[in-house]
C-alpha cells in the first residue's frame, strides 16, 4: 500500500506526464496572462486557476535556460525543480509574495558583507548581489547537483561579486564530511529541503544521500552584517556556535524556523531579550513586526502564514516596515 508521501509523488508525476503531452506553446497564454493581465480581469482569473495545475509541467528538455517573463534581464537554467517551475510559470509577481523584494532592500543597506547559507539554485543570490554589487557576498550550497545549477545561474546572469562554497556549514566539526539527506518527498533535480544527517532539528525519511565536506560556521562569520539561512533544521547548531559574533556585531538575520525547531525558537527568544533584536515577517509585501510571544508559543506560522523570520538589531533602519503586528 502506498504511503501518503508516495501517493502524492505518484499523483504529481502522473499529472506532470499528462501535461507534458500538451505542446508548451499552447500553454504560453496562461503564463503571459498571469503576469501581464489586470488582476481583476477574466483572463487573469482563468490563468491563475489553471496554473495551479499547469505548474507541475516540466519545461521541455530542449530549453537550456529562460528569462523570467516580468524580469527579462534575469536568466534561469532549465532544471526540473519546483523553484524553477514556479519562476517560469508565475514570474516574479507570483513568487513567494515577492519576498525577494525585502531581501534586496536589506542587501542594498549592507555595509560589510552578505552571507547566504543554503543558496539552492541561486535566485536570492542573483537578486541580492544585484542590489549590492560592491559588497562581498558569500553563498553556500552543499548539494552537489544544486551547486552546479547555482554556478550556472550566476554565470548566466554575469554575477561576479559572489564567492561560492560547495560545503555544509556546521557549528563544530567532528569529521570532515557528513551525509546530506534528501527527503523521500522531494525527488527534484535540485531539492528544496535536503538536510544533514546529524545534529539538526529535522528528521525525515530519505531516499538519497550525498557525502559533503563540512566547514565550521565561525570561519564564515567575519565582516558580515547580513545573513540568510535556510538549512532545514540546522540553524540552531550554526547560530549557537557564532553567538559571540552575533552579540558583538548584531547582523540582520533572515532565518527559517521549522515547526519542531524548539532549540532555535529558544535561541531567538534569548537574542531578543538579551540583545534587543526585533522579529519581523514579510506579509502583504511589507515588513510586519510580530510579538515575541508568538515565537515562544509557536503560533506565528498559523497567524502570519510564514516560517521565515527576519531578526533586526536595535536602531537598524527598516526598509518599508510596519511597526505593529496587530
Amino acid at each position: 500500500m502506498l504511503s501518503r508521501q508516495h501517493l502524492k509523488l505518484f499523483l504529481r508525476d502522473t499529472v506532470s506526464k499528462m501535461l507534458g503531452t500538451i505542446p508548451l506553446p499552447y500553454l504560453e497564454p496562461l503564463r503571459r496572462n498571469y503576469v501581464t493581465a489586470p488582476k481583476d480581469s477574466y483572463a487573469y482569473r482563468i490563468s491563475s486557476a489553471l496554473l495551479k495545475l499547469v505548474r507541475y509541467r516540466r519545461l521541455d528538455r530542449g530549453i537550456d535556460s529562460f528569462s523570467i517573463l516580468d524580469q527579462p534581464d534575469i536568466l534561469i537554467q532549465n532544471t526540473n525543480c519546483v523553484l524553477v517551475r514556479s519562476l517560469y510559470w508565475f514570474g516574479l509577481s507570483g513568487y513567494e509574495d515577492r519576498e525577494y523584494d525585502i531581501w534586496q532592500s536589506f542587501c542594498s543597506q549592507a555595509k560589510q558583507g552578505i552571507l547566504e547559507i543554503g543558496a539552492n539554485i541561486g535566485f536570492y543570490t542573483i537578486m541580492g548581489s544585484k542590489a549590492a554589487p560592491k559588497i562581498p557576498y558569500t553563498a553556500v550550497e552543499p548539494h552537489p547537483i544544486t551547486f552546479s545549477i547555482l554556478q550556472r545561474n550566476l554565470a548566466l546572469n554575469r554575477v561576479e561579486n559572489v564567492t561560492l562554497l560547495d560545503v555544509a556549514v556546521v557549528g563544530h566539526k567532528t569529521a570532515e564530511t557528513m551525509s546530506l539527506m534528501v527527503p523521500i518527498s522531494d525527488k527534484d533535480e535540485a531539492p528544496t529541503g535536503s538536510f544533514l544527517q546529524y545534529g539538526g532539528e529535522r528528521r525525515n525519511a530519505a531516499f538519497e544521500t550525498y557525502k559533503v565536506p563540512l566547514i565550521e560556521a565561525e570561519t564564515l562569520f567575519t565582516g558580515i552584517d547580513l545573513i540568510k539561512m535556510d538549512v532545514e533544521g540546522y540553524e540552531f547548531e550554526i547560530l549557537a556556535a557564532v553567538r559571540p559574533y552575533l552579540e558583538k556585531h548584531h547582523p540582520v538575520l533572515f532565518v527559517e524556523v521549522l515547526r519542531k525547531s524548539e532549540k532555535l525558537r529558544g535561541f531567538i527568544a534569548d537574542l531578543c531579550r538579551e540583545q534587543q533584536y526585533s522579529i519581523y515577517v514579510f506579509k502583504n509585501r511589507s515588513l510586519l513586526q510580530i510579538p515575541l510571544e508568538d515565537l515562544i508559543r509557536n503560533t506565528f506560522r498559523e497567524k502570519f502564514k510564514t516560517r521565515d523570520l527576519i531578526l533586526v538589531p536595535p536602531g537598524y533602519p527598516l526598509p518599508q516596515a510596519s511597526q505593529s503586528g496587530e
